[in-house]
């Protein structure tokens, strides 16, 4: 008698024991994973890994990240982003993501770089045509600036992944690097286009990822007090990072535009709604 009341006993607190398990561990070896919820509070770039409320996941070249909607790496967290997914442990005990979305920026703490202007993180942004291609050194050369490609790098074309070997001397790149304390611009996104055709008229091509838009037109208006340019009836935010080179690809200023004259170049509009140029060239002359 005693002996069958123990194994009640024993069954009714393995039972309560279960009712009282996460969730988010329940089922975390299934094909399917379990959810996670949190905030960040480090990331390891190097590694590929993220601790969320204590606990560290494994992100692979399989997991999807996104953020507001658009793909992402793990370079686009930081210490302080909420964030949601699911994951799998695996049979090395690992927590592996299958996906995760930024769904909160918070109070951020961005890990490496130099903060600019353009963005709220760690990021600044480039963009160019390209001059040449190191595939063996994993280098990218924009106008005159090298940039190193890492594992890490998301490259882009058509929104399908690309390698290195995909770049092309003379086609349009543009996106986000961060100076590391090497001081080399390591890519972090880069969105790769064909050859330069920038739009007609002034009218710029809408924003779809975050390396920006082209647009294309003569200038109207320069606002030096505002460093704002008006290009058809579309106005332009300069900002401190915004790149300014002449037809010949040789570095200019503001100074240099002038009224009437033809530009082209791209841009990425800000959270404030604003049309901030990452490049500009300038073209043509200015006659009436």
């Amino acid at each position: 008698m005693k002996s069958i009341r123990s194994m009640a006993i024993a069954g009714l607190l393995a039972l309560c024991i279960a009712a009282f398990v996460p969730n988010s561990f329940a089922n975390d070896s299934t094909a399917g994973g379990a959810l996670f919820k949190g905030k960040v509070s480090s990331v390891d770039a190097t590694a590929q890994t993220v601790v969320i409320n204590g606990q560290t996941y494994q992100v692979l070249r399989t997991s999807q990240i996104k953020k507001t909607d658009q793909p992402a790496t793990i370079n686009d967290l930081a210490v302080g982003v909420e964030v949601s997914g699911q994951y799998k442990r695996s049979a090395e005990n690992r927590m592996e993501v299958l996906s995760m979305d930024i769904i909160n920026q918070g109070s951020t703490v961005a890990v490496g770089g130099t903060t600019d202007a353009t963005t709220s993180d760690s990021r600044s942004g480039f963009s160019g045509r390209v001059s040449k291609v190191d595939p063996a050194a994993k280098t990218v050369t924009i106008g005159d600036r090298t940039y190193q490609v890492l594992a890490t790098s998301r490259l882009m074309r058509d929104s399908k992944p690309v390698a290195i070997n995909d770049i092309k001397v003379g086609q349009q790149i543009s996106g986000y690097y961060k100076t590391s304390a090497e001081n080399k611009m390591e890519v972090l996104t880069a969105d790769i286009g064909g050859r330069f055709t920038p739009a007609v008229g002034g009218t710029p091509n809408v924003p779809t990822t975050q390396a920006g838009a082209s647009f294309s037109g003569r200038v109207i208006k320069i606002d030096p007090a505002t460093q704002t340019i008006i290009v058809g009836r579309q106005t332009f935010q300069l900002l401190p990072t915004s790149t300014i080179t002449m037809g010949n690809g040789n570095p200019a200023t503001l100074a240099e535009v002038k009224a009437y004259q033809q530009v082209s170049g791209t841009y990425h509009k800000s959270v404030e709604g604003k049309m901030e140029i990452l490049n500009l060239q300038i073209g043509g002359s200015a006659t009436r």
